[in-house]
């Protein structure tokens, strides 16, 4: 008898740790978090990728404390820029001066399944629908399914944020064709979420090397850094813009 109660027990904390793991929010922006995101367009033969990082400290845009974004090109022409989004009650803020409200709603971790989704900019809206919602693993985080009766739109993550599209965190021109994809999400340097942890597919194939015909290119990491030794496993950027799986 006594391990029969010593059994349930057990079940018992662990159900509850699993509810308080899952009832504790896991923010999208802090110090120390990169992305690594790739975009591909058919008219444009080549691969760009880009990063965004959380600089360290915040600061204060149109009366509110937020987080600096800098957004670094790697190729064909590398250059930064810097964009400002905020966290706040689960939800993801980014300024946008194109809209009357001045910061953009990018993503609301509030929303459950068969909530609705309505996005307006002034130059596009839309409507959409979250579709699921689940506990990956075996990270142990929330998922949002996006998208409507005829596709799935993308993916939202608690403390990773969205998968591509025009979701969250690209404040930049968006081109006709393109197709976005978040790659990796590290934090402090080490890789805490990749694309497959999503679930879904990607439109970005990798280059694995010994597949090319021609010579090695030099290669660099996310931050820009030539790779003089390339570590198995992570993921690298060639000079002409392919993405490599070392």
């Amino acid at each position: 008898m006594k391990r029969i109660v010593l059994l349930l027990m057990m079940c018992a904390a662990s159900v509850l740790n699993t509810m308080q793991a899952q009832s504790t929010y896991q923010p999208v922006l802090e110090d120390g978090k990169s992305w690594l995101w790739a975009i591909r367009n058919r008219f444009v033969p080549e691969t760009r990728y880009f990063t965004v990082e959380v600089l360290p400290g915040d600061t204060v845009a149109e009366g509110r404390t937020c987080k600096r974004l800098l957004i670094s090109f790697k190729n064909p022409d590398p250059f930064d820029q810097i964009a400002v989004a905020y966290e706040e009650d689960k939800k993801v803020y980014l300024l946008d001066y194109r809209t009357p409200q001045l910061f953009s709603l990018m993503m609301d971790f509030n929303l459950t399944k068969g909530d609705k989704i309505y996005y307006d900019d002034g130059y596009e809206s839309y409507e959409k629908e979250v579709l699921n919602d689940e506990i990956i693993q075996p990270s142990g985080r929330r998922k949002l399914t996006i998208g409507d009766q005829y596709n799935i739109a993308g993916y939202w993550v608690e403390g990773i944020g969205g998968n591509g599209g025009n979701g969250w965190m690209i404040p930049i021109d968006v081109h006709i064709g393109d197709i976005y994809a978040m790659l990796q999400c590290y934090m402090n340097g080490e890789c805490i979420f990749a694309e497959s942890d999503f679930g879904g597919t990607s439109s970005i194939k990798p280059v694995i090397p010994g597949n090319e015909q021609s010579e090695p290119e030099e290669l660099y990491d996310i931050s820009g850094t030539r790779a003089t030794t390339p570590q198995k496993g992570r993921i690298y950027i060639s000079r002409s813009g392919k993405k490599i799986i070392w």
